[in-house]
């Protein structure tokens, strides 16, 4: 079976997005609440959580087509790695790339290495992906 890479297509973060994601996400910390805290913190804007960004790479993986018919589920994550922080306006992309197929009865585990990145090219979130994958015609 050939590995899987791609990259998706570009897509601005939203503060309309970010607070809704803050309110259904149920997230309290004073950072995603707070304009007084925030002003007294290092960052001149709101950051994103982690995990509302990890949620948009997901659905940016799934603007590239590469896992329409292959992927059945994505089962979990093998590792996360926030390394800056994402704001709103900024543009970002997800890099992926299949560094793994571990063979199943029915299904087979694929393991993806992704990484968000902003527009400048500063990389976001790295992070190694496990999806539950149909087997490839001729290799059932």
């Amino acid at each position: 079976m050939p590995l899987i890479k791609g990259c998706s297509p570009s897509r601005r973060l939203d503060a309309t997005e970010s607070e809704g994601l803050v309110r259904i996400g149920g997230f309290v910390h004073p950072l995603f609440t707070d304009a007084e805290y925030l002003a007294r913190s290092k960052f001149a804007s709101r950051p994103w959580p982690g995990q509302a960004l990890l949620l948009v790479m997901g659905g940016l993986l799934e603007q590239t087509g590469l896992f329409d018919e292959l992927a059945v589920a994505l089962v979990g994550y093998d590792k996360v790695r926030f390394v800056s922080p994402a704001f709103d306006g900024d543009v970002i992309r997800v890099e992926v790339e299949q560094i793994e197929l571990i063979p199943g009865n029915s299904l087979d585990i694929g393991l993806f290495d992704a990484t968000a990145f902003r527009s400048d090219g500063q990389v976001l979130v790295e992070t190694t992906m496990r999806f539950l994958l149909r087997k490839a015609a001729g290799n059932a």
